[in-house]
């Protein structure tokens, strides 16, 4: 079993402006068996505003175990009117 994981994540909206460095992407290496929360929390983003997460374009609840390879896409709640 893999130590480590190399993942690429990507925010978008307003969640961009709170990614270390206010870069809309980046990879990055994480123990295995980090979860989307973990991930969400080591990026430093509130989890309260992160309301569509999809992982290799599929979409995903914040307790999915990541994996070597992954792309994960974080999306703020988006309105409109």
């Amino acid at each position: 079993m893999r130590s480590a994981v190399q993942i690429r994540v990507r925010a978008s909206g307003y969640l961009q402006q709170k990614m270390p460095g206010r870069k809309a992407e980046r990879e990055m290496q994480l123990p295995a068996g980090k979860t989307v929360r973990d991930l969400i929390e080591e990026l430093g983003l509130p989890a309260s505003q992160v309301w569509v997460i999809r992982v290799n374009g599929e979409h995903v609840n914040p307790t999915h175990t990541l994996n070597d390879g992954d792309y994960v896409e974080l999306f703020p709640l988006v309105g409109g009117g």
